[in-house]
């Protein structure tokens, strides 16, 4: 996973967040991002964490990946708080 922000004031004015090994190629995700914009990273924490694997389906025995990678972003995302 990589994530990318860039601040003014403790407030994300960009941001870039992909996810690498839940799929066979990396993966943007872009409504995360989109959720963190304009906002402080404490602030928006869960609702981007949320964002980052809506729309996600995955296969029948890898589901745990899910969980995985909102898990890992939430990690990342308090290291940056």
């Amino acid at each position: 996973m990589a994530v990318n922000l860039i601040l003014k004031n403790n407030i994300v004015t960009d941001s870039r967040i992909v996810f690498g090994g839940i799929a066979p190629f990396p993966i943007r995700r872009t409504k995360a991002e989109t959720t963190l914009k304009g906002k402080t990273v404490k602030d928006a924490m869960d609702a981007v964490c949320k964002a980052a694997i809506e729309g996600a389906q995955p296969l029948g025995h890898n589901g745990y990946k899910m969980d995985a990678a909102k898990g890992i972003l939430e990690e990342a995302l308090s290291y940056l708080a």
